[in-house]
């Protein structure tokens, strides 16, 4: 299992409430009181990445950073830009080629800039359209099989070099009972890595590298053609065939497959390279591209830490235009990407005159590395959603090719047409005031508690993403302020919820060791009151109607997949409790506003004393 490394809880809380604040993040003046530049900055979270953070404000001196935090939704940052709320600097690692087309009308377009000059032209090529380039990739993490070496010598079996000595090794390692290949399906982006990975050699022949990336690239819907989808079909089901992608691996999730990995139950695995493989060093490891026909054809499966656009509005302002140039440059700099290879097993930098230093673990794949064999994720918003269904009718249902095609092409161009969902009628931030609620979340809980009937609902803040506005709202912004993550509903004992609230706080305030962001960010609820110490201890628990917890009694209680994920990753038994229901979180929150026609006001939740 692995470690956790604790954080001062004091010095998180802190840090929250100095860092968060009531009421909407709308910044009104792009100046200090002293008249340095402001730049706001939205990126992935507002945790991760410390030293490079650091390295980007203390080589921009005369710029003051707004770091903001965009959960990684693309779509949270064309709501803020269409509510005439769009922030400097956008940094995404799900680069959604659809969403990112939205949002090209608020972006500056890059090309004329001397830092594109930088990179090699073909990994700019995914973020082209046209003869227009709106984004510019920071360093790549690998994203690919991982072989732990004592098990290869255990069993005298050589590490493959190709696809036919993988599945040469895959069958030796098969007869002693341990798992091939655990692969931790169940989350979305390992689908999304099985789906494009062990279909490289497709998509990287000319043409259909050509054929594959159009679909992205356009941002428009079309279909994937026929023959290459067939191709990954046959891929898959040879995969499954053998026994390397199975049922299993489809309901495992990373705990599950990290738990394997450190046993030494698997020969291999998938984990990114910004990561640490194994915090601990139980075993050694190497990292194995997906495999061709021979070495030649070999290809590491990648995508950036982050991709980065500029705002359009500031090209209306020289001074600010040049601050926030600079910003992006010194973000992009040899320094910088240094400082986000620092804690991982290795970034590569998709620059011409910059090389990044991996560890042993990747040493196998440095030729590769080397020759730029380095393929960059494509997705659209529909890409995890698809991956996740296609890799589920292959192995489980079992479908044809026509039938898998139809799923593929369907679920992959899906559009939701524009409807009015409602009016609201509040103004609310989702960063954290001081007593550490988020007003957004607390109206995202209220609802789910109302509409599930339970006695309290508990969110992590991060599936309320965003600012909510006032006036009309379609289904598409109902998507930005809320997450669709599953929820789910369970009954549990008084002291029980004193537990499962006790860990919340541990999760939002831990960092697990080699891991860039805590399992959550915060908690929020509703149905009920936390009495919480400064140094973040729990003083007591009450109900709406002023009752205190009862440790013997029984409450009905709804969490999401944020809050359930945290249970199971630290194996607590109050995972058992919880069953998912049949609707995820937006679900919940559309109904309620299509019925209601109007928002909850928030109200506090934790009690800071």
């Amino acid at each position: 299992m692995k470690r956790w490394l604790g954080i001062g809880i004091i010095i998180c809380i802190c840090w929250l409430v100095l860092t968060g604040c009531s009421g909407l993040t709308k910044t009104q003046s792009h100046y200090t009181d002293d008249g340095r530049i402001i730049i706001r900055v939205s990126m992935i979270n507002d945790s991760s990445y410390p030293q490079w953070r650091a390295y980007v404000e203390n080589h921009c001196p005369d710029v003051y950073i707004k770091w903001e935090n965009n959960r990684n939704v693309v779509n949270q940052v064309l709501y803020q830009a269409r509510h005439e709320d769009m922030p400097d600097i956008v940094a995404i690692r799900r680069f959604e080629s659809d969403t990112t087309a939205q949002l090209e009308p608020y972006l500056s377009e890059l090309g004329r800039q001397p830092l594109a000059e930088t990179f090699k032209p073909q990994y700019l090529s995914p973020y082209t359209r046209g003869n227009n380039l709106y984004w510019l990739p920071a360093p790549g993490v690998v994203d690919g099989l991982v072989a732990n070496i004592d098990v290869f010598e255990q069993y005298d079996v050589p590490l493959p070099v190709d696809r036919a000595s993988f599945l040469d090794a895959c069958r030796k390692l098969d007869q002693y009972g341990i798992a091939v290949c655990a692969m931790d399906c169940k989350e979305s982006w390992t689908a999304v890595q099985v789906f494009e990975g062990f279909s490289l050699p497709i998509f990287t022949e000319l043409g259909e590298r050509k054929s594959w990336l159009q679909y992205s690239s356009a941002g428009v819907p079309q279909a994937v053609r026929p023959e290459v989808l067939r191709q990954i079909a046959d891929r898959i089901r040879l995969l499954h065939s053998q026994g390397i992608l199975t049922q299993e691996d489809l309901d495992s999730d990373t705990a599950a497959v990290d738990s394997m990995m450190v046993n030494g139950r698997t020969a291999m695995f998938r984990k990114v390279s910004d990561e640490l493989f194994d915090a601990s060093r139980s075993n050694h490891y190497a990292a194995l591209p997906f495999f061709g026909d021979d070495e030649n054809s070999n290809w590491l499966y990648t995508y950036p830490v982050f991709s980065l656009a500029m705002a359009r509005h500031m090209e209306d302002d020289s001074a600010l235009y040049q601050a926030a140039s600079q910003v992006l440059t010194v973000m992009l700099s040899e320094g910088a990407q240094q400082a986000l290879n620092a804690s991982g097993m290795g970034l590569i930098s998709y620059n011409k005159d910059i090389r990044l230093p991996v560890s042993s673990d990747l040493e196998r794949v440095r030729p590769l590395i080397e020759a730029d064999k380095c393929f960059i994720r494509t997705l659209n918003s529909q890409t995890f959603t698809t991956a996740s269904q296609a890799l589920t009718s292959l192995i489980r249902d079992d479908v044809d090719d026509d039938q898998f095609i139809h799923i593929v092409n369907n679920s992959l161009f899906h559009v939701t047409d524009p409807v009015l969902v409602g009016k609201s009628n509040i103004a609310v931030g989702h960063t954290l005031d001081e007593s550490l609620c988020s007003p957004a979340a607390s109206v995202v809980a209220q609802v789910l508690r109302q509409q599930t009937g339970a006695d309290c609902a508990v969110i992590d803040i991060s599936e309320a993403p965003s600012d909510i506005y006032k006036g009309d709202y379609m289904v598409h912004d109902i998507q930005a302020i809320t997450r669709p993550d599953a929820v789910y509903r369970g009954t549990l004992t008084g002291s029980d919820m004193a537990r499962l609230m006790d860990g919340c706080i541990l999760d939002a305030t831990t960092f697990r060791a080699g891991s860039i962001e805590p399992v959550l960010e915060y908690p929020a609820f509703d149905g009920m009151t936390t009495i919480v110490h400064k140094d973040g201890t729990i003083q007591g628990i009450t109900f709406e109607n002023g009752k205190s917890l009862v440790d013997e009694q029984s409450y009905d209680v709804v969490i999401t997949s944020r809050i359930y994920k945290a249970l199971a990753s630290r194996r607590d038994v109050l995972t058992e409790a919880f069953h998912p229901e049949g609707k995820n979180l937006t679900q919940y929150f559309m109904e309620y506003f299509f019925s209601k026609g109007a928002l909850p006001m928030p109200r506090p939740y934790f009690n800071v004393q």
